[in-house]
C-alpha cells in the first residue's frame, strides 16, 4: 500500500486528478490501492468531514529548532503540457500533523504502520478553558460520560497562540497522568490545538 500526503490545495488542481476529491481538507491522505474506493466512500457517505487543520504558510509557528514551511514553485502549468511543480520544505511536525508512537517511544510504530481506522470516525471534543495542563480528572469525567469514545480532540486556549509567528511556551498540554489514563482506556487518537501535546 502506498500513501501520498497532499498538502495545501492552493492551486485547486488536485480535484482534477484525485477521484472524489472535493477540496474539503487542507491535508488529505490518499490511499493508492484497492482500499481507496472503500476509504473514499466512507468519507463521503458515512460522516461529515470537518477540517480543523491550520493553513500552511511561511509565517506559521513551529516548534523551536523545526524547519518552517516553504513552497517554491518550480514551474507553472501552461494549460497544455507543462504541469505546475512545487518544492516543499518543512518539518514533519509543521502545522496540523500526526505524532507517531515512534516520535516518543523507542521502537514505536511509524505513521505508515498506524491503522487508518484511528483517523476516520467520530470524535469527542473536550473543551478545557483553564490555562493549566489537561488534568486526569477531566479525562476520567469525559470518558465516564462517553465510554465508547475512541478519538478525543481537546479544544483549549491554545487556539489563539497560532496568531503569533513565534513559539509560545505557555501552551496547554496534556498532563502525564491524563495521557497515561488515555492509553490505558484504549483511546486510539488524541488531538490538541497546538504544535505540541506534551506539557
Amino acid at each position: 500500500m502506498m500513501f501520498v500526503l497532499i498538502l495545501n490545495n492552493a492551486s485547486g488542481a488536485i480535484q482534477d486528478w484525485v477521484p472524489g476529491y472535493g477540496g474539503v481538507l487542507e491535508f488529505f491522505l490518499v490511499v493508492v490501492s484497492s482500499s481507496w474506493v472503500i476509504f473514499n466512500w466512507r468519507m463521503r457517505n458515512l460522516m461529515e468531514a470537518i477540517d480543523i487543520s491550520v493553513k500552511l504558510t511561511s509565517e506559521l509557528v513551529v516548534y523551536p529548532g523545526d524547519t518552517r514551511y516553504t513552497r517554491t514553485v518550480l514551474s507553472r502549468a501552461d494549460g497544455l503540457v507543462s504541469p505546475e511543480l512545487s518544492h516543499f520544505q518543512m518539518s514533519s511536525h509543521a502545522g496540523t500533523h500526526i505524532d507517531a508512537p515512534s516520535h516518543f517511544v523507542p521502537q514505536g510504530s511509524n505513521v505508515d504502520q498506524i491503522d487508518m481506522d484511528a483517523f476516520i470516525g467520530s470524535a469527542l471534543v473536550v473543551e478545557h478553558n483553564d490555562a493549566t495542563d489537561i488534568p486526569i480528572g477531566l479525562v476520567e469525567e469525559q470518558l465516564k460520560a462517553y465510554p465508547d469514545s475512541q478519538r478525543i480532540l481537546f479544544k483549549t486556549s491554545n487556539s489563539v497562540l497560532w496568531r503569533s509567528d513565534s513559539f509560545q511556551s505557555n501552551y496547554v498540554g496534556i498532563s502525564l497522568e491524563a495521557a497515561d489514563f488515555l492509553v490505558r482506556s484504549g483511546v486510539k487518537l488524541v488531538g490538541i490545538d497546538y504544535v505540541s501535546v506534551d506539557s
